[in-house]
């Protein structure tokens, strides 16, 4: 190291294996290179496994501990042998949940790097802005770490790796801006991961596997500490990270995001509350919305009375019913600026309805609200009023048919009821003959009865 040349800034050693060895003691004396690219090892396995934790052992009094660390009056952590002992056999991640519930944890530390302390820590060049480790296949967690670098380190990429499991906390990055932990098959973030990047502005945590952090049914679920001391975020990659639910406070201390990307994934119900005043963009390209709601609309419009806002809805299937109408009327009168790519049709009824040109769009919404979704309740009065009207005269025409001819109906119903057997036959009656009569005809009963009589003494 002590021969670099001073005019050295830029090292790249992309492609080459590198192992571990003594040297990795003293990178902290290659002073002036600003950045570092070590990509494309394809490793394979852990190449720094001494920074492993050791077996921990609990402490009950941690947190008094730890502070002991610490100024009267400030948190400036200072990193000496007895620190890095405690930190590394010690310390369990609910110790760090423990004292970060306590309080704000925005700690400085105060490191000094030499031969003795570098074994315990990982110590970088006083002058690097840089670091690139990405597409190397490095094979582990990210344990608890402490990291000994200056306040000019803005940037570290360790993308394409399999860094399954990220425990932390790391530790002595409080000065970092940007971050890429992308496409590390990681399955699992723990709490307090993140709380040792205070001043991060963009975060790119995309493909990887993190059902289990987001989905409320799941043990592992915590996102509502998440991003608990990111603060200062502005831009958040979560494209393909293989979720189907937002909780509302996944975002709520977010509140300097600008730009938010979750493309890709499995969501179909915006559920999330985004506290920012400050949002420019909205990527929620690829999931499986089929319209957005009215509290997110509503707060796109009201950001975009301050500044440009961009929303991007590409490759997604909209349902075009009435019950999505306000969705409809606000896509086509809201000044936010919209992405729909590949978005050519949305269904209307079971039917496809061509929404490709603006032309289409302006057709079909003006379809929707005329001709699909018009208020037609006055009609409901008239139609049951007919009804109405329809049944009193069947009524009426039934029972009028009805008394009419009662006698005929009596008389079939007598001779269909009253049936009389004698001597082994079948008979009608029991006499042979049957008169009915209303009351008012009894004269005309008895002529017929003395008429009958004579004509059969």
């Amino acid at each position: 190291m002590y021969m670099l040349p001073r005019s050295l800034t830029t090292v790249t050693l992309v492609g080459n294996r590198l192992v571990v060895g003594d040297y990795i003691y003293y990178l902290f004396k290659a002073t002036n290179i600003t950045c570092v690219d070590i990509s494309g090892h394809h490793l394979n396995y852990n190449p720094l496994p001494h920074y492993a934790p050791q077996a921990v052992v609990q402490s009950t009094s941690l947190f008094g501990c730890f502070k002991s660390f610490t100024g009267n009056t400030t948190w400036t952590i200072n990193v000496n042998e007895d620190f890095v002992k405690m930190f590394y056999s010690q310390m369990a991640s609910s110790d760090w949940a423990d004292i970060y519930d306590k309080e704000d944890f925005n700690f400085t530390f105060k490191c000094r790097c030499d031969r003795m302390h570098a074994s315990g820590l990982v110590c970088l060049s006083a002058d690097v802005e840089q670091i690139k480790w990405g597409n190397s296949h490095i094979y582990t967690k990210i344990y608890p770490m402490i990291i000994c670098a200056n306040k000019n380190l803005r940037s570290i990429d360790i993308s394409g790796n399999i860094l399954y499991m990220w425990e932390g906390p790391v530790l002595g990055l409080q000065h970092l801006k940007r971050l890429d932990l992308s496409n590390n098959y990681c399955t699992y973030i723990h709490d307090v991961f993140f709380i040792g990047f205070t001043d991060l502005e963009y975060l790119n945590i995309s493909k990887n596997s993190l059902t289990e952090n987001f989905n409320p049914a799941s043990n592992k679920y915590n996102v509502d500490k998440l991003f608990q001391n990111s603060k200062n975020l502005r831009n958040l990659d979560m494209s393909e990270v293989k979720i189907n639910v937002l909780a509302r406070s996944v975002f709520q201390n977010l509140i300097k995001l600008e730009r938010l990307w979750l493309d890709q994934n499995y969501l179909n119900v915006w559920s999330a509350e985004l506290k920012t005043f400050s949002l420019q963009l909205l990527s929620i390209a690829g999931n499986k919305f089929t319209f957005l709601p009215e509290n997110l609309t509503t707060y796109l419009n009201a950001q975009v009375t301050k500044h440009n806002v961009t929303l991007n809805m590409s490759y997604m299937s909209l349902e075009c019913s009435c019950e999505q109408l306000p969705f409809w009327k606000w896509l086509s009168t809201t000044k936010v600026h919209i992405r729909a790519d590949k978005v050519y049709q949305c269904m209307l009824n079971g039917k496809p309805q061509r929404v490709k040109y603006l032309a289409d769009f302006i057709k079909f919404v003006n379809t929707l609200e005329h001709v699909e979704c018009k208020d037609q309740k006055w009609i409901t009065w008239p139609i049951s009023g007919s009804s109405a009207l329809v049944a009193v005269m069947l009524t009426l025409f039934i029972s009028t048919i009805v008394y009419r001819n009662r006698w005929k109906l009596r008389y079939v119903y007598y001779s269909r009821k009253r049936r009389y057997v004698h001597a082994g036959f079948d008979r009608l009656f029991s006499n042979d003959a049957m008169f009915s009569y209303a009351k008012g005809k009894g004269k005309l009963y008895q002529e017929l009865r003395r008429s009958f009589a004579r004509a059969h003494p």
